[in-house]
Formats: structure tokens, C-alpha cells, sequence
């Protein structure tokens, strides 16, 4: 059975997500428990299900996606891993782990290079079948079970000030709104041909590689809780994503705004 372009894309987007949890985790303890690929897998497969669509149907900008991915990505924050509350500052919110966590990685690394990365080996099909309302009914069913059931068994979560949760859905309800009246301005954007870019070469394909690297050859050794995800990583990996999140961020901004000035074709 031929696999149509679309899945494909969708596929590698989640093997690239899967790495970044790979990179910090090592073998051990990305199979810890045994079933945690599984969910991860099915967790990644449903967001770039529905970002592909996004992306598809409202010919998104290099914003919109890193917004569509950050409204996403707060909710595991939230209630998978905890960092959102977890050292929380004004209004019970770590305001620095939802900037950094919130748009350096899910909305830069997890989205922005991510679908370069994807689109640099498969290119995208914009006459393919949109995903239709059982898709997205399911995607998102799958998300929320997955969520409640990690809040529900994960001993590391914090407590939550009340306030917090009113800051937190203050924060996707805005996103939501804004994100949906920007996108109604999309309706006459075309579709782009997909441009190949050194820069985005390195930073995507380079991105993977040290995630890959990281997961395998730190895979034993010194290895600590991360108490807000009760996650068992690799303090050493841990400390390199953060240093190559920084190197490599600050590189595509200065490659986008700078020398590129145009949208990254993602």
C-alpha cells in the first residue's frame, strides 16, 4: 500500500519529536515504562496529524505555526509534565519555562524545524484530503485521555495555586482567539514551493543528529530525576540540548530576520 505524502510527513515529524525525547532520556529511560514510546508516538502522530492540517487548509506563516504549537504544548506542561507551575512566579505561573519551554521548543525546535526537516525529505502535497471532523474528534480525545491519565499517575506534579489554572486557561483561550482571527486573514495566501536552505539544513538535520548522539551514547552514567516531569534523564545530555536550544535558536533568528528576511518554507 502506497503511503501518500501527507502521512509520511506526518511520520517524520514524529520521529524528529521523538528524538528530542530520546536525546535527554537515553535508552533506559526512554523505555521507561515499557509502553512510554507508544504513548509519546501516539502523542506526536495526533499534533502533526493536526498542525499538517492546519497547515494545509491556512497556508499557515512561520507565527502561526509556532503559536498553533505553543496553545499545544502548554497543555502537557501543564498537565504531564508540571513545568508550567512548577517554581512558580507571579500569579503561580514559571513564566521562564513557558517562554522558553512554550516557544523555544515547541514552537522553534518542535515545529519551525520540525517541518523543515520533514518537508526537506518529502514534499508536501497541497491537494491532499483534509483531515476530516472523526480526525480531529480523535486526535484530540487521544490527547486528552493521554493527559489526564499522566496527571493522574505522574507523584512528581506539584500543587497547583488556583490562580494559576485561571492564568493557564486565560492564556489558551487568548491564544486561541488570536490565532483564530489571524487566520481568517489567510484566506487568499497561496501555497509555496518548498525552498532548500543551508541554514535550515543544519539547523534541522544538525538538531537531529545531536538528539540521536545524545539518547545513545549518554544512555547510562549520570543520571538524575527531573522532579517536575518525574522523568529520569541525563543531567549531561540535559545540559547540552539547553546550550544547542540557546546556539541554535539565536541562529535562526539571525538567519530569518537578518540575512533571509522571509519566511522559512516549513
Amino acid at each position: 500500500m502506497k503511503i501518500s505524502n501527507r502521512w509520511k510527513i506526518i511520520l517524520l515529524a514524529t520521529i524528529f519529536n521523538l528524538s528530542f525525547e530520546y536525546s535527554m532520556r537515553g535508552i533506559g529511560g526512554f523505555f521507561k515504562p515499557i509502553f512510554f514510546p507508544f504513548i509519546l508516538f501516539g502523542f506526536y502522530f495526533t499534533l502533526f496529524s493536526m498542525l499538517e492540517d492546519l497547515i494545509v487548509r491556512f497556508k499557515l506563516r512561520n507565527y502561526q505555526l509556532v503559536l498553533a504549537a505553543f496553545l499545544y504544548g502548554i497543555f502537557p506542561m501543564a498537565f504531564a509534565t508540571g513545568v508550567l507551575f512548577n517554581k512558580p512566579q507571579f500569579l503561580g505561573i514559571n513564566w521562564g519555562a513557558l517562554f522558553y519551554i512554550g516557544f523555544l521548543w515547541w514552537g522553534i525546535i518542535q515545529a519551525i524545524f520540525t517541518f523543515y526537516f520533514a518537508n526537506r525529505l518529502v514534499r508536501r502535497g497541497w491537494n491532499c484530503p483534509k483531515m476530516g471532523k472523526l480526525g480531529w474528534f480523535s486526535a484530540i480525545t487521544y490527547n486528552v485521555v493521554v493527559l489526564a491519565w499522566m496527571k493522574l499517575v505522574n507523584p512528581h506534579l506539584v500543587l497547583i495555586q488556583p490562580i494559576a489554572y485561571l492564568i493557564f486557561i486565560l492564556i489558551a483561550f487568548t491564544t486561541v482567539f488570536f490565532l483564530w482571527q489571524d487566520l481568517k486573514k489567510n484566506k487568499q495566501r497561496q501555497f509555496w514551493q518548498f525552498e532548500q536552505s543551508k541554514v535550515m539544513d543544519f539547523l534541522s538535520f544538525g538538531t537531529f543528529i545531536l538528539f540521536v548522539f545524545l539518547g545513545t551514547y549518554f544512555a547510562g552514567g549520570q543520571v538524575g530525576d527531573l522532579r517536575a516531569g518525574g522523568s529520569h534523564v541525563n543531567l549531561t545530555a540535559v545540559k547540552i540540548v539547553h546550550l544547542w536550544t540557546i546556539i541554535s535558536v539565536i541562529t535562526f533568528f539571525v538567519y530569518r530576520f537578518l540575512i533571509r528576511k522571509k519566511e522559512i518554507t516549513i
